[in-house]
């Protein structure tokens, strides 16, 4: 599947087969959940693509290492289980690292 397809499935009828690989518009935040075959390559390819496509912000957990990573136009930060997902464009997201990964064990 391709991440168009995982985002826009519902919506992609209208648009042509190139634009279902680039698609004209973009979520406002995705939340990427990194497996543990994914390539850091891979990751910083479809982060890029997301901020080209007008994504203001990419939330990538990292569940192994235990950390976020978010990524904006502006800023490319780490966040540790101590840390709080926040971000200016989004008022009220408030999203304890830690809680992302309680029931992990």
């Amino acid at each position: 599947m391709h991440m168009s397809e995982a985002l826009f499935s519902s919506r992609l009828a209208p648009f042509s087969k190139a634009e279902r690989q680039k698609p004209p518009l973009a979520p406002d935040i995705v939340f990427e959940v990194r497996s543990p075959d994914d390539r850091d390559a891979d990751i910083d390819r479809k982060t890029k693509l997301y901020l080209e496509l007008g994504t203001t912000l990419i939330v990538n957990v990292d569940p192994e290492r235990r950390v976020v990573r978010l990524t904006d136009r502006e800023r490319d930060v780490e966040l540790d289980e101590s840390e709080t997902i926040e971000h200016a464009s989004f008022a009220d997201l408030s999203i304890p690292v830690a809680a992302l990964f309680a029931t992990l064990t």
